[in-house]
């Protein structure tokens, strides 16, 4: 039971300064975003609240994440603060790894679907090449 629950898309290019906003938004204080200077700064000023968090025990999911150094930046070891990650890379030093198999065509079309419209469209065809590109 977590009070918060925050999820990030990381990506293969990640914006560090928009991931901690995110963050800091919803760990530290949504009212009083500070100016990060730059991405060095906005980690140095995440790291130091977080430590000081006394909220309730907080889950981060850091999805699609392709970097070790951009992972390891976003680690904040902290009791109340878990962090799950997902990523095509079996990095190393994380305390436990779930290895999962990669979605099958119609699996991914149905997460697919649900991610990118509305609840009550329906999509009865989707582009074949977008499936297959999904699946990769």
């Amino acid at each position: 039971v977590f009070g918060d629950i925050v999820f990030v898309t990381v990506s293969e290019t990640p914006n560090l300064l928009e991931i901690c906003q995110r963050l800091w938004a919803k760990l530290v204080n949504a009212s009083c975003m500070p100016h990060f200077i730059n991405e060095d700064d906005a980690i140095d000023q995440l790291t130091d609240s977080i430590s000081k968090r006394k909220q309730n025990p907080a889950l981060v999911v850091l999805d699609d994440v392709w970097s070790e150094s951009v992972l390891q930046r976003l680690l904040f070891r902290k009791t109340g603060l878990k962090t799950l990650v997902t990523s095509r890379i079996n990095f190393k030093g994380l305390d436990v790894v779930y290895p999962l198999q990669m979605l099958g065509q119609e699996n991914a079309r149905d997460l697919f679907c649900q991610s990118a419209f509305a609840p009550d469209q329906a999509l009865d065809k989707l582009d074949h090449e977008l499936l297959q590109q999904m699946e990769q």
